[in-house]
């Protein structure tokens, strides 16, 4: 089953092409990286996935459907960019950033209850965070804010993950770890995996495939 489906996609900005004629299908379960440059259209092609933008040619599918309903429907975790730099200054404790994951099963207007709370000790005890639950995510140091993130993103139990470049600003050891995790969620969960990177593609263990962007056309 493909959870990913993008069929001859084709995205300009003022008649410049950015994504051209771009294939791209990312089958259950799989972990799957994608690199590139800067300006080789990663981004574009990341708005276009999540329904930020919409292709002047091409279709877009996430489980069979338009991408919008599929958010709207909680079964897509997602971790930012730059992501961290948000959280420096934060009044917020871990506990509270990941209740803001579980928003849809908590719903509009009322308190987490016991089922809300333990699903996110759960999380953090999964990901190895579970110590800094009442910490303020401030005092976090970068890798653990983006653990904390990352365990925000899995709380509500997604069907796929798309990371965009998750660990940009984060230190050699806490990067390790971090993609250690991704590893594990993948085997364990059984969530699938798009992550969007141009770091060091060889400490990602356990990928599928890794996918090469270049001028707006992806290579294997």
């Amino acid at each position: 089953m493909n959870i990913v489906s993008m069929e001859n996609i084709t995205f300009r900005y003022a008649e410049v092409p950015v994504v051209q004629n771009m294939d791209l299908e990312i089958r259950e379960e799989e972990y799957v990286l994608l690199t590139g440059e800067n300006g080789s259209g990663k981004s574009t092609l990341l708005k276009l996935l999540l329904g930020e933008l919409q292709p002047q040619e091409g279709r877009v599918q996430m489980f069979g459907k338009d991408p919008g309903r599929v958010f709207s429907a909680g079964e897509v975790g997602y971790v930012p960019q730059n992501s961290i730099s948000h959280n420096q200054n934060f009044p917020a404790t871990v506990e509270e950033i990941m209740m803001t994951g579980l928003y849809r099963q908590i719903g509009r207007f009322r308190l987490p209850g016991r089922i809300h709370r333990e699903c996110v000790s759960q999380t953090l005890e999964e990901l190895g965070m579970e110590r800094f639950l009442k910490k303020r995510i401030g005092e976090l140091s970068g890798g653990q804010q983006q653990r904390i993130m990352l365990a925000r993103a899995v709380a509500g139990n997604p069907k796929l993950l798309v990371l965009d470049e998750p660990t940009a600003g984060v230190d050699a050891q806490s990067v390790k770890e971090f993609y250690r995790l991704l590893n594990e969620l993948n085997q364990k969960r059984k969530v699938t995996i798009l992550l969007v990177t141009h770091g060091n593609i060889s400490e990602c263990a356990g990928a599928h495939r890794v996918l090469k962007m270049e001028e707006g056309r992806i290579s294997k």
